[in-house]
């Protein structure tokens, strides 16, 4: 193995290799390799700096004596590194850093800091570049799981997409099969040892075939552990197109906090299986995740087609609240004032008669900030999906009930919510449905907002002015 400077700096600072567990000097975490790294770049430094026996550069920032000596003692195992190195390119394991080309680019865009610097690797780690889906569910997925795990990727695979998953029993194992089966590749970060995990025959033919590639955060040596299980889910998620949930618990277990991390940083899209028999499913599809069925449609289509992610709401039980809020406000000023007149004492500022607390401006919003970016082959993807909330909330609300029970002017607290959620361009009839709203109220509304220049109607399409 031949590695530019940046590289080995990586591995000598992060990486297990040469250490011992009774030896007195550990690798930097995540967060002080980033540290360092933002240091570096702060002063127009390369990481390779700190190959420098003198560690002048370490000096000249402050850093303590003690984290000097530190990493004097990591770099100074560079000559046992790399004769492990080479042992382990003799078993097929490969090593791979962020500064390196071949590093799967799509990981650390997403990622950012919380890359991992260091990738242990067996097979063809161009396949990390690939254009695919990622698989995640449960260990013990029923029979009905395990056949709509293999559909999914034999529908995939048809359409030349490769599989990330996580090289666990289940669900990770029935889709990584089935991809290498039906003609595709499957991309495994594994949780266990990377070494034993190559011994296994079917493994190795399809790594030597080039239909397969595992990946391993840490030392290849190093056992199962249930957090590095759920640390790689990220990798999962950051490497795909978008990742399908297969079965899932409610709010336990490493596929339910996978998907709902995932959803929280926005690293892809999220599809769950539309499964009314798994609680877990129905959860994720709740918190945001798209729900998906097996369908004619093409999976590549679904992953990169833009989808506008709001809760659908009552806009009228918004506006009235809102309306109501600034009601209470304005009633609870007066009776302040009134006290300040009368010689009473004036509350504390905060503190409130009732005890409740006022709702923030916005906090009805839901928001969603797309990313692109461009795959290598030059087409242009999404780096990030909205996605859509599915579900309606049920009000019970007849169409002689629609309109509040108030002569407040309603549309100015109404028309910044639906400039933002009217994405791009509604039909009359789509909006009325989308803001919960009988359709000629909806009507009005819209009618308004072209008066007022913000909106325009294209043959019948309600779109924002540029």
């Amino acid at each position: 193995m031949k590695f530019s400077d940046n590289s080995m700096s990586a591995v000598l600072l992060c990486s297990y290799m040469g250490i011992n567990n009774d030896d007195a000097y550990k690798p930097l975490t995540l967060k002080e390799w980033n540290e360092l790294l933002d240091s570096v770049i702060e002063h127009g430094q390369q990481p390779s700096v700190v190959m420098d026996p003198s560690q002048s550069f370490l000096r000249e920032t402050d850093c303590s004596q003690a984290y000097i000596e530190r990493i004097k003692r990591l770099m100074s195992r560079a000559g046992t590194v790399a004769f492990q190195l080479d042992e382990l390119e003799g078993k097929g394991i490969d090593i791979v850093t962020q500064f390196d080309a071949d590093y799967p680019v799509l990981m650390k865009r997403r990622l950012k800091k919380k890359t991992p610097p260091v990738l242990f690797y067996s097979g063809d780690i161009g396949l990390a570049k690939k254009i695919g889906i990622g698989v995640a569910g449960s260990r013990n997925v029923d029979a009905e799981g395990v056949e709509f795990a293999r559909k999914l990727v034999e529908k995939a695979a048809a359409e030349r997409l490769v599989v990330y998953s996580g090289g666990a029993k289940g669900v990770d194992s029935i889709a990584e099969k089935a991809a290498v089966e039906s003609g595709s590749a499957a991309i495994s970060f594994v949780a266990d040892s990377l070494i034993s995990k190559i011994r296994k025959k079917e493994i190795l033919d399809a790594v030597v075939n080039r239909k397969c590639l595992l990946l391993s955060d840490v030392r290849p040596d190093v056992g199962f552990s249930a957090a590095r299980a759920m640390n790689r889910n990220k990798y999962i998620y950051a490497s795909s197109y978008g990742t399908f949930v297969v079965a899932s618990d409610y709010n336990k277990g490493g596929t339910w906090a996978g998907a709902a991390e995932a959803m929280k940083n926005e690293w892809t899209k999220v599809l769950v299986w539309n499964h009314g028999g798994y609680e877990g499913n129905r959860r994720l599809i709740e918190k945001g995740a798209v729900p998906y069925e097996l369908s004619e449609a093409p999976v590549f289509e679904l992953l990169t087609r833009k989808e506008e992610k709001f809760q659908q709401v009552d806009l009228f039980s918004f506006a009235k609240e809102m309306a109501e809020t600034k009601a209470e406000e304005a009633g609870q000023a007066a009776s302040e004032t009134g006290k300040e007149d009368s010689g009473q004492t004036k509350p504390e500022t905060g503190e409130e008669d009732s005890g409740q607390t006022k709702p923030e401006a916005g906090e009805e919003k839901v928001q969603t900030k797309p990313e692109t970016g461009k795959e290598d082959s030059g087409q242009t993807k999404p780096e990030t999906v909205e996605e859509k909330v599915q579900t309606k909330p049920e009000t019970g609300r007849t169409k002689s009930e629609s309109l509040p029970d108030t002569e407040t002017d309603l549309y100015p607290i109404i028309a910044p919510y639906v400039m933002e959620h009217i994405g791009e361009g509604m039909t009359k009839e789509e909006a009325a449905e989308a803001f919960h709203v009988a359709k000629g109220q909806m009507d009005a509304w819209l009618k308004r907002l072209c008066r007022d220049s913000r909106l325009k109607c294209v043959k019948g399409l309600y779109v924002k002015r540029s």
